[in-house]
């Protein structure tokens, strides 16, 4: 074969490879548009529904977490009791003075608890506390009825909390606590 017929016989080739391939690319290309049509149709009432929910949320629902169970109040309790007290080497020794100081905690959160009128967290059996939430100004005070019951020092509870306690409490909302 001659050279002549060699580059025609490539030259052929190279145009038919040229059409397979474009031809390939023509068939890629319809199956690329028929599959992208199909998964718009597909996606399109989701589309919809996502919209339709997405401003049904912002009508109807608020993002705000669930409120708080009993148990999670003790946890906040006891944890907020423990920090207070890492924070008083002169208390955490004491073993009275601590608890005079969980009675002050318990009387902090009781109080605010009956303030936000959240009766859910309000323990049914304690009959001590205010009869009308709705009426209330102020947090009540339950550190008699708790020293009464528990065996703590009245004096002693209501000095720890005036001094220690709600300087403290007051600091923590002041500052940026995050310890």
């Amino acid at each position: 074969m001659s050279v002549a017929g060699t580059s025609v016989i490539v030259a052929a080739a190279a145009v038919v490879t040229r059409a397979v391939i474009f031809d390939t690319a023509l068939i890629l290309a319809g199956l690329f548009l028929t599959l992208r049509h199909k998964l718009f149709q597909a996606m399109s009432p989701l589309m919809v529904s996502r919209i339709a929910k997405k401003s049904s949320n912002t009508l109807f629902h608020s993002y705000r977490k669930p409120p708080c169970a009993p148990g999670d109040v003790f946890d906040f309790c006891w944890v907020l009791f423990v920090r207070v007290k890492t924070d008083f080497p002169a208390i955490s020794d004491d073993l009275v003075n601590s608890y005079h100081l969980l009675l002050s905690c318990v009387d902090y959160i009781y109080g605010n608890a009956c303030i936000a009128k959240r009766t859910d967290l309000l323990n049914d059996s304690f009959k001590e506390g205010p009869e009308d939430l709705d009426k209330l100004t102020e947090p009540p005070c339950i550190l008699d009825t708790l020293c009464r019951e528990h065996d703590g020092i009245i004096a002693e509870v209501k000095s720890i909390r005036e001094h220690w306690w709600k300087p403290h409490i007051k600091k923590f909302f002041e500052g940026n606590v995050r310890e």
